[in-house]
């Protein structure tokens, strides 16, 4: 059984030169497991907030071409992940996580920036659009997971990263 309860859930757009979206959701992912106790899921990060914004500029004879520039920001808690028992790793030489407590400790928060520049052209017949889009352009470590391994008697950890800046083209023809 799985529960996800959403404390609250914002959304806003407002009428102006840009166009603006904000979302805002606080939040709780659990399940329960075969002994009837409650704990967190991998996703439970309680919050998640997006900023969209972006102009389109008509250009052109007749305005059939958009310049369109955009960006995003998202702002997340971080993953969970199921701690590890030292003392039994150690004595058992291969990493032990603690089953009693699933998901129990949280990754750091989660922060990403993108941006992208379109252009479109409207012909009576199709459309094609050209976009460039940068996926987190501030080209923040953003920790994905935490891994651990055992070696020579020891438990290390470090942190796996997801991608830093990621340049996107796209071509793309409509009917």
């Amino acid at each position: 059984m799985q529960e996800i309860k959403t404390l609250l859930a914002l959304a806003s757009n407002t009428s102006t030169k840009f166009d603006k979206f904000i979302t805002a959701s606080l939040f709780e992912s659990k399940y329960r497991s075969a002994d009837l106790l409650w704990h967190d899921t991998y996703f439970n990060n309680r919050y998640i907030t997006n900023l969209i914004g972006g102009k389109d500029f008509h250009v052109g004879r007749k305005d059939r071409s958009i310049i369109g520039m955009n960006v995003k920001i998202l702002a997340r808690g971080g993953y969970r992940y199921t701690p590890v028992d030292y003392a039994k790793s150690i004595l058992q030489k291969q990493v032990v996580t603690i089953s009693q407590l699933p998901y129990h400790e949280s990754l750091p928060g989660f922060f990403r920036v993108d941006s992208g520049i379109s252009f479109r052209r409207n012909n009576p017949k199709c459309a094609w659009v050209v976009m460039f889009d940068i996926q987190n352009v501030t080209d923040r470590r953003n920790v994905f997971r935490q891994k651990y391994v055992y070696s020579e008697g020891e438990i290390t950890s470090h942190y796996i990263y997801s991608l830093g800046l990621v340049p996107v083209f796209n071509f793309r023809v409509e009917f």
